[in-house]
């Protein structure tokens, strides 16, 4: 999981060559919009618009990178 995701830099530079896929907790809506020109699209998992202070978890992550 991406936390405070951005546009997915560090989905994009980081993460996506180590993990099948990557969900993403971001609060701007236009910047989850940008997320599928930078990051491969099999590595995406859900998009979460939404703040860190409001997030519930689902699941268990193997990762959350903040």
């Amino acid at each position: 999981m991406d936390c405070g995701a951005g546009i997915g830099r560090v989905t994009k530079f980081v993460l996506q060559d180590k993990f099948d896929t990557i969900d993403f907790v971001e609060p701007a809506e236009n910047l989850l919009r940008e997320v599928p020109k930078h990051v491969k699209e099999e590595k995406i998992g859900k998009l979460y618009c939404q703040g860190l202070e409001e997030f519930k978890f689902e699941q268990e992550y193997d990762c959350i990178w903040v």
